[in-house]
């Protein structure tokens, strides 16, 4: 009998410390260092910006995800019931990656450990499923930087003054990150 209360106290436990972290955890939308700073019914735009010595809370992301880093730092990264992890290599000023959350929720916090701020800019696609892929631009100032499922991100040189066409294709949605 001893073993089945120990056991059922276990579980309480365990159900408790689950439901404290769940409670903890805010929408990206909601964690103070990631400003939502356009939205509409495709894509929202988030201005990361995580100064040095700071620790975001834990936060979700729902939505596939492209990211641009404006600003270098030292960051680590834990997810819930875990430790810290190592600290991670400093992103290229310029490097684009894209992250698949749709369907496969992610919950973690940043700790930015050096002495730089740590910036980006994110932007999501906040369509679930049935993403529509245009053809790439072939053009020899356009360079495919990454793609994923919900996203491609390309750079584009143009000339000073020079007029640049885009196509949005079917329905609007993000296309590329332009540098000058």
């Amino acid at each position: 009998e001893g073993k089945n209360v120990r056991q059922a106290a276990t579980a309480v436990l365990l159900i408790a410390a689950w439901v404290t972290v769940s409670a903890q955890v805010v929408p990206v939308g909601q964690e103070p260092h990631h400003r939502i700073v356009y939205e509409d019914a495709s894509l929202r735009v988030l201005d990361v910006n995580i100064p040095p010595g700071t620790t975001t809370l834990d936060h979700s992301h729902d939505h596939d995800l492209v990211t641009v880093s404006i600003g270098q730092a030292d960051t680590r990264i834990r997810v819930p019931g875990s430790d810290w992890g190592p600290v991670r290599p400093r992103r290229p000023l310029g490097d684009t990656s894209t992250v698949e959350y749709a369907g496969k929720r992610g919950v973690h916090t940043i700790e930015n450990v050096g002495p730089d701020s740590y910036r980006l800019i994110a932007v999501e696609n906040v369509k679930q499923s049935g993403w529509h892929a245009a053809p790439a631009v072939a053009s020899s100032a356009v360079r495919q930087l990454t793609e994923g499922r919900a996203f491609r991100a390309s750079s584009v040189r143009v000339k000073p003054g020079e007029a640049v066409e885009r196509s949005l294709g079917d329905e609007a949605r993000p296309r590329g990150v332009y540098e000058d």
